[in-house]
């Protein structure tokens, strides 16, 4: 009886064997096809990228494109010994070496340098492929590292990463980079369906959907979950059945969590996260989901989308209009955290269970806010304000036209300054101590409808320039009339511009006694003085200076 060919994974089956037949990576294969084209071929290449999307491949494709019967040629034929050999790792001038099981430095000596210095046994080129380059030890870098720097004529390097990051810069510097970039979810879709047709296998699109997204980039993660679900499906792929292979939530469990999560509905995410957990739905899984669903609906709702093949998979029921681009982004920073906090955490459902009823906050809901605070403004209390103030208006027009206008006091005296200044800083007292003692130390100059406060502290008239429009309101309602108020930093109005005479000493005259050298004896009546006792405390007490 004859024995059943061993089954090839489709992963294997469909590896591309030329550059043309290379996927998603348009700028690595085009820059290897000219180098080869025009006999420029770099001794050493460091490929980077995630995993899954083609570094080996391309390193075994460039491999024969230089050692084919026919090149060095940018089409390898892929029928000659060399190309098969390659194909099959099993040439002996093509050597691969897996850096994650040889770390050490005496596998560099034994495997690279030991052999470097011989030639080819029959192909063009040795070659060096160096997979997960960056698991190699610090001596095994330095070990190799005057090889890779000058290495003879007949000899490529070829060093494939996942972790650029951890190749030290001495060996990154002698090669040229190439970086190859996660596969988009629409290429994996169609590249999937194309295997599923040569396969002659039923697979509807939305499954090929799920399994693209859930590849993240990665072409070997993509046909691998497609073998898989051709074994799951028996030959018939469905959205349902790759979903359940997968662990994730159903369509319904899905819309249903994330309704009762956008409406804020406490009482039916508890009852579907229920569901949840007797459907055997793990924690990670459901974050991950609701995640994706979320982060859709808010590429939706500001108008972004990625790709055109593969359609935002929001379920039936849930309307992107039912909440703000605000708590979208709020509910993607609680998931995001979750999925953090995961890791180091020991109990999965309470940090799902925290992260998902901490999410139906709204304290961060701004447009609902805004929207409130408008409807305020446009309803009963903007509607009273501007009816208080037209009756206000038509009140103070009816006074006017039936009263004749008050007689102009004229300028008051710097008595009645002296006074009107007492009277402010009890005015604002009540209200505001600090700036009422301010005020204490200030000289208050009047002309008519103008008032100048001058302060001699710069401390003073900072806090008065902050409630101008107060004083200058306290001030024309003890004065009776409309006064415009300047504040102003100096020594006093003895250095003023206008020469007012000074608030507290009139203007001396011939017959006036000289004045007394003892300071004179503080009024316990001002009402300055009354609000500097309440405010500090104490008691006053009159101290003369010795001459």
């Amino acid at each position: 009886m004859k024995s059943s060919e061993a089954y090839l994974v489709l992963a294997r089956k469909y590896r591309p064997s030329d550059f043309g037949s290379v996927l998603g990576q348009p700028q690595a294969a085009g820059l290897l096809q000219n180098a080869v084209a025009q006999k420029r071929v770099a001794h050493a290449y460091l490929f980077t990228g995630p995993r899954g999307v083609g570094k080996t491949t391309v390193a075994r494709i460039l491999a024969k494109a230089l050692n084919c019967a026919q090149g060095p040629t940018p089409e390898p034929c892929g029928q000659c010994p060399s190309c098969a050999e390659i194909a099959s790792s099993s040439s002996l001038d093509v050597l691969e070496m897996d850096a994650a099981s040889h770390t050490g430095v005496d596998n560099i000596r034994e495997v690279i340098i030991d052999t470097v210095r011989l030639l080819p046994s029959r192909d063009r080129h040795k070659i060096f492929i160096i997979d997960e380059a960056h698991m190699l030890s610090q001596a095994a870098f330095n070990a190799l590292l005057k090889t890779l720097e000058e290495p003879p004529s007949h000899v490529v390097f070829i060093l494939a990463t996942t972790e650029a990051s951890k190749i030290p810069a001495t060996i990154g510097s002698r090669c040229q980079r190439l970086r190859f970039k996660p596969i988009s979810p629409e290429a994996l879709a169609r590249c999937l369906s194309d295997v599923a047709k040569k396969e002659g296998l039923k697979a509807e699109p939305a499954a090929l959907s799920v399994i693209a997204r859930a590849a993240e980039g990665s072409l070997r993660d993509a046909l691998g979950l497609l073998d898989q679900a051709r074994s799951f499906c028996e030959d018939a792929v469905s959205a349902d059945g790759v979903r359940e292979m997968m662990g994730y939530l159903g369509h319904e469990t899905l819309a249903s969590l994330a309704s009762a999560l956008l409406k804020r509905d406490a009482r039916a995410l508890a009852e579907q996260l229920r569901r949840a957990y007797e459907d055997g739905a793990e924690p990670a899984q459901v974050l991950r989901e609701l995640r994706s669903l979320v982060e859709d609906l808010y590429l939706q709702k500001i108008g972004a989308k990625y790709g055109d093949t593969i359609p935002i998979s929001v379920p039936a029921g849930v309307e992107i209009s039912m909440v703000s681009p605000y708590f979208l982004a709020f509910i993607l920073r609680k998931l995001n955290a979750a999925l953090s906090e995961l890791r180091f955490g020991d109990s999965p459902r309470l940090v799902l269970d925290l992260a998902l009823f901490g999410a139906l906050e709204g304290g961060l809901d701004v447009e609902g806010w805004v929207a409130r605070l408008e409807a305020l403004e446009k309803g009963s209390g903007g509607r009273g304000q501007e009816s208080e103030e037209s009756k206000a208006e038509e009140a103070a027009a009816q006074s006017s036209t039936l009263q004749p206008p008050p007689p102009d006091p004229g300028p008051p005296t710097p008595g009645d300054e002296a006074s009107l200044l007492a009277r402010l800083v009890a005015a604002v007292a009540p209200d505001k101590a600090s700036l009422s003692h301010a005020l204490a130390g200030a000289t208050m100059i009047t002309r008519g409808g103008d008032c100048r406060i001058v302060f001699s502290r710069s401390f003073d008239f900072e806090q008065a320039k902050r409630n101008q429009g107060i004083l200058a309101e306290r001030i024309s309602s003890l004065a009776g009339r409309p006064v415009s108020l300047t504040l102003e930093q100096g020594r006093g109005p003895m250095e003023s511009k206008t020469g007012e005479a000074p608030r507290h000493t009139p203007a001396p005259s011939s017959s006036a006694p000289s004045p007394d050298p003892s300071p004179p004896a503080p009024d316990v009546n001002d009402p300055a003085m009354k609000e500097a006792l309440r405010v500090f405390g104490g008691s006053l007490k009159v101290t003369k200076k010795s001459s």
